[in-house]
């Protein structure tokens, strides 16, 4: 190897390409030193020969090696005596190469001892018995195998002539002593004791050192999290004994999709009662298809079901009257959305605690509403809720997001006295299509004085007086205004004069003010002395970039970013100053002198 191409490998990113047949790329392997290399990645694509038209097939192989360092010694055997390293990765893209089974085990058989990670995530082959073989033969070879990754996978009782039963599941699984992560995203088991078997299969292979089972249909993916999904072709009768095999101490969450339960809540009971004794808690989603009629009928000897639910550090509308009868102490998120949930008068007064001592330690609280109402004939009871959530003050919510929370019959769902009543500490606060007029914005400017980070989109009633008030948001680092006001020039420098502002974006299609993130300058004392992303949204109208010069004049001492070329080329004039050429070059200097 030349020093000259040494460097042009360095350039590169420490990672290169090879192209090779694929019938001898397995060769390649033997030249490489598994101590530098990090990650290996396979594709192959077939060419057609501009000669003679016929068509062969081309691996490229990708190698990324652990530092610039190691690209010298690419070649360079391991040092007598030392152990390679193992790689972090080895994936395999999708290829026609894996329509031969017999090529893939000898492309690794040299270094599958050390391999610790596979990703066969986009292996696809029609051939059921095939394609288990390809993954059986390739992690065969493997002992320290830490992490496995494959798309589809059968755990039917098909016939094999090589591996038997399962495709040779059984074979494998025992060999996987120190696996530590699965994932298997779509698993085929169309019956019970296919299923069943693959679980236990885990267990003896795996035993207590499994810590997570990730795909879809038996997961545990983020820690200890099994789910149950619609992609396991199965009767719900095999959950329980699922959920008897897995090691319980390790599981967390479980969440069953609702079309397994078919509407029969017993499952749902003994789940529950699992779920009591292994520590673990349901999903907020397994209760989707249960009526709240069905849980409020439950007898006290099931108030296990509740308490589970009183684990979760999560919920959402789908449980939430089924959750009024006790406080979730645990309960740290809150999203509700009125699109497909109302909660009735009845709820709410029925609740044998106010809902907002049911919720004390909330730090997060997103609402939303539809656009489009399909309230037809019913109360959407937004102000109703809104009112019970902030009778008492949640000094630990910092969060609050509100979408789509426009007017309805001329009566604001949502009033600034609630939000400042409820959530007085707030530090980020995210509204969207809201219609409150200037005295509510003044009311949550003078209520709420720890924000940080406001967020306005469509609150078209926002005017000048509605600004004026953010004088008093002294802790106020980000400001997003998406189509709001009128607001003149006037009142953002008066209120910019108070402000500690660190990003402003301010996207407007109406207004004289547009800017956006995404170019960078720096102000001097006294005032707006932390406005660093302000610049233009709308380079096609020269009008609004007139207006944008004047109003950045009056800010003395903003230093002028670099004005860079594509954003010079994108500056269109109009008709009008285009027939001026002096008045267009004026202006356009101008322009790139304070930009």
């Amino acid at each position: 190897m030349t020093s000259s191409s040494r460097s042009r490998r360095q350039e590169h990113d420490t990672c290169f390409l090879i192209q090779l047949p694929d019938l001898v790329i397995h060769q390649i392997l033997s030249y490489f030193s598994p101590r530098t290399l990090r990650v290996l990645r396979l594709t192959c694509r077939t060419t057609k020969s501009w000669v003679d038209g016929s068509h062969k097939v081309v691996a490229r192989l990708q190698v990324t090696f652990r530092s610039e360092e190691d690209v010298n010694s690419v070649l360079a055997p391991p040092p007598p005596g030392t152990t390679p390293t193992r790689w972090s990765n080895f994936r395999f893209l999708p290829s026609q190469l894996f329509t031969r089974p017999k090529a893939l085990p000898k492309f690794v058989a040299t270094f599958a001892q050390n391999i610790t990670a596979f990703d066969f995530s986009t292996l696809t082959m029609e051939d059921t018995v095939a394609r288990n073989n390809v993954v059986v033969d390739v992690l065969m070879a493997g002992e320290n195998i830490l992490k496995i990754k494959i798309s589809e996978l059968s755990c039917s009782r098909i016939s094999s002539k090589k591996y038997g039963e399962l495709g040779g599941l059984p074979i494998l699984i025992r060999n996987w002593h120190s696996l530590r992560s699965l994932s298997i995203q779509h698993i085929i088991c169309p019956d019970y004791h296919g299923l069943d078997y693959f679980a236990r299969l885990l267990l003896e292979g795996c035993g207590s050192s499994l810590e997570h089972l990730n795909p879809p249909t038996v997961a545990l993916s983020s820690p200890e999290y099994l789910s149950f999904n619609y992609k396991l072709y199965f009767k719900r009768n095999i959950v329980t004994p699922i959920l008897q095999i897995l090691p319980r101490r390790k599981l967390k969450i479980v969440h069953v999709q609702e079309h397994l339960f078919d509407g029969d809540p017993t499952l749902l009971f003994h789940l529950a009662t699992l779920c009591l004794t292994s520590g673990a808690v349901l999903h907020p989603e397994t209760f989707l298809p249960f009526s709240r009629s069905t849980f409020m009928s439950l007898p006290p000897s099931q108030s296990y079901l509740f308490h589970s639910i009183g684990r979760l550090s999560g919920i959402t509308d789908s449980i939430l009257s089924l959750a009024l009868r006790e406080p979730l102490n645990n309960l740290h998120f809150l999203s509700v959305s009125f699109r497909s949930f109302f909660l009735t008068d009845e709820v709410l007064s029925s609740a044998p605690t106010p809902l907002s001592l049911l919720v004390p330690n909330l730090v997060e609280v997103e609402i939303e509403m539809t656009n489009d109402p399909p309230w037809e004939g019913r109360p959407h009871n937004l102000s109703a809720f809104m009112r019970a959530l902030c009778s008492q003050e949640h000094p630990s919510v910092r969060r609050l997001v509100l979408t789509e929370v426009s007017r309805a019959n001329d009566t604001t769902l949502i009033r600034a006295r609630d939000v400042v009543q409820g959530f007085p500490r707030l530090t980020e606060l995210r509204i969207s299509n809201w219609d409150g007029g200037n005295d509510e914005f003044s009311t949550l400017w003078r209520g709420l004085p720890h924000l940080e980070e406001v967020h306005l989109r469509f609150c078209h009633h926002l005017g000048d007086e509605g600004v004026a008030d953010m004088v008093n948001l002294k802790e106020l680092h980000t400001l997003l205004l998406n189509d709001v006001g009128p607001i003149t020039d006037a009142s953002y420098v008066n209120v910019f004069r108070h402000l500690a502002l660190r990003s402003l974006y301010h996207y407007c299609t109406t207004g004289c003010l547009v800017t956006r993130k995404g170019y960078n300058s720096l102000a001097s004392p006294p005032f707006v002395t932390s406005i660093r992303d302000l610049a233009l949204q709308n380079h096609d109208d020269f009008r609004t970039l007139d207006k944008f010069c004047e109003f950045i004049a009056q800010f003395p001492y903003l230093r002028p970013p670099e004005f860079d070329e594509p954003m010079r080329r994108r500056i269109s004039p109009t008709p009008a100053l285009r027939n001026d050429p002096h008045t267009y070059h004026d202006q356009y200097q101008s322009c790139c002198r304070i930009m």
